[in-house]
């Protein structure tokens, strides 16, 4: 840790492996949005079982939310800030992998671990929504 007037030491990883680190983190993350954005892949356990899982309805939650509509993101009301909180650990990946060079040291700001504490919350308010929805409070399951 840098005391009075000194610097924190420069990374000493080459910038084109920093480079090289940041392209490919910042691409895995927007293939991965078009991949599930687009709708190809469908949900292991409402293919199988025919059943809602406790995050269904996130992705058509999050497309209606990103075009304006506000009543269509409530299908899912934990999505929109789960989105958000996923996309502030995205962009700490993308910033680590661009500093560093590798990713090892993504959660040692204590903000990042917060966000890691609240999505798991947000998790569990989702398990928690789901039960509820098939006793058919809040409009009931969410439509597989």
């Amino acid at each position: 840790m840098p005391k009075g007037n000194e610097h924190a030491p420069v990374s000493t990883v080459p910038l084109a492996k920093r480079a090289r680190a940041t392209l490919l983190v910042g691409l895995a993350i927007v293939a991965y949005a078009l991949v599930v954005g687009s709708g190809v892949v469908r949900c292991p356990l409402a293919a199988m079982f025919h059943v809602p899982c406790p995050t269904c309805g996130a992705t058509r939650s999050t497309l209606a939310l990103l075009s304006l509509d506000f009543s269509g993101a409530m299908l899912n009301p934990v999505a929109p800030p789960l989105v958000v909180l996923l996309g502030v650990l995205s962009a700490r990946l993308v910033f680590v992998a661009a500093r560093d060079g590798h990713t090892r040291r993504f959660d040692e700001a204590p903000a990042i671990r917060g966000v890691v504490k609240a999505i798991f919350g947000l998790l569990l308010v989702a398990i928690a929504l789901w039960i509820v929805r098939f006793f058919g409070v809040l409009g009931g399951p969410v439509p597989v």
